[in-house]
């Protein structure tokens, strides 16, 4: 599946020269809520499975009210131990929206990946000792029943309920899983959007390298994610009064960091920015 990523000039040669897109944490994006909106809507879940199952009549089902309780638990300590970190895509390519809401006039561009490769780690990768996943965003907060339902996780529950610790474990890998979908909750007014987002978790021990950039007066942690610029499929270049000369730029800027310039698509939006 190919994902768009829009950034202006600056980010551009920044991802390709540094071999690397920026994720940010997670405590600093745009939305102060959105991450604490889907925290308490898991916890709220949890609470409603635990009271739901301790009422059914099917004994397996029933047995599962343990595994919801301990949940936000688990969830909790996620919270506490580890560090998120966020990079933004769009499914959408060429997409007016996107132009207007994440590039400056005639200084926007669009990386277009494939999202299998970002999940490949590269040599420098595996030094971050990260776990990394790919999103969708979940405009609807109604993907926890197919996650977290007692019904899609019977089976598990079944062979390891009996084990000794084995229902710990469980909530603690489920609660893993859960937190990645956490990384990508928001209100359905941004469905448009159609984001997909590259969540990244650290292990317990934060073991990761931890960078710093500034922003409207407030110092933002962010990690970078390395990439083969191999993995940049097309650069779109957004809607620009001067076209010809933006792509001639580019086509040098990539040919002198070994990228074949025929990689270069012009937007077809016709919006017009003085």
């Amino acid at each position: 599946m190919e994902l768009f990523h829009y950034t202006d000039t600056h980010g551009l040669m920044g991802i390709i020269n540094a071999r690397a897109l920026w994720a940010t944490d997670i405590n600093f994006l745009n939305d102060s809520d959105e991450f604490h909106a889907g925290i308490k809507t898991l916890t709220n879940f949890c609470k409603h499975q635990a009271q739901r199952t301790a009422e059914s009549d099917d004994p397996v089902i029933r047995s599962t009210t343990n595994l919801y309780k301990i949940l936000p638990g688990f969830i909790q300590e996620n919270l506490t131990e580890r560090d998120l970190y966020i990079t933004s895509f769009s499914s959408q390519g060429d997409s007016l929206r996107q132009w207007m809401s994440y590039s400056p006039q005639n200084a926007g561009y669009c990386l277009v990946f494939d999202s299998e490769q970002l999940l490949i780690p590269s040599a420098r990768a595996n030094v971050l000792k990260l776990r990394c996943r790919v999103e969708d965003v979940d405009y609807g907060m109604g993907q926890f029943e197919r996650l977290a339902s007692p019904e899609v996780l019977i089976e598990d529950i079944k062979n390891k309920m009996e084990r000794e610790g084995a229902l710990e474990q469980l909530a603690r890998t489920i609660a893993n899983n859960l937190m990645f979908h956490c990384c990508a909750i928001k209100n359905v007014e941004f469905s448009d959007e159609r984001e997909t987002r590259l969540v990244i978790q650290s292990t317990m021990e934060r073991d990761h390298q931890t960078r710093h950039r500034a922003r409207s007066g407030v110092i933002i942690p962010y990690i970078e994610y390395p990439i083969e610029p191999s993995w940049i499929k097309k650069i779109i270049i957004g809607p620009n009064t001067n076209m010809p000369l933006a792509r001639r730029g580019l086509a040098d800027f990539l040919t002198k960091n070994a990228l074949d310039p025929a990689i270069i698509e012009e937007s077809v939006c016709s919006l017009r920015a003085f």
